[in-house]
């Protein structure tokens, strides 16, 4: 699988602010990986299936709490994609319900984490984000 040339990341999220969050502190600590965003997700399934194999994502970043689609149905729909076996998904959530961990782990997260509420906490996760994008080239 060959991934884009620009690191990036794909953020699946209805939340207007945790994009904003998450671009802003990506960009004070590694201004070299582009994001897209996406607010639902219908919406990042269907760019997802049209995805061309050179340019695939490094890493998605996808809440679990969505109208429309759980992020749950989401993964499922992405793990039916051939092109897309080996992206690797990380799941965050401001749940800290033990089924929802569960549920992501038995699907192949890569990682699981609850929102961060301050931006130390952010600053770490982004860095742990940053490792999974550096691993895939």
């Amino acid at each position: 699988m060959k991934h884009s040339e620009q690191p990036y990341l794909i953020v699946i999220d209805n939340d207007e602010d945790d994009h904003k969050a998450i671009r802003e502190c990506f960009a004070q600590s590694s201004p070299g990986n582009a994001i897209k965003s996406f607010y639902d997700g219908p919406d990042a399934l269907v760019y997802l299936s049209t995805c061309k194999t050179d340019c695939l994502p490094r890493l998605i970043l996808l809440d679990f709490n969505m109208p429309k689609l759980t992020g749950i149905e989401v993964m499922e729909n992405i793990r039916l994609m051939p092109h897309m076996a080996g992206v690797p998904i990380a799941m965050w959530t401001s749940s800290m319900s033990p089924e929802h961990r569960r549920l992501a782990a038995e699907r192949g997260v890569v990682a699981y984490y609850t929102k961060p509420y301050s931006h130390a906490e952010l600053t770490q996760l982004v860095e742990e984000l940053q490792q999974y994008i550096s691993m895939q080239k």
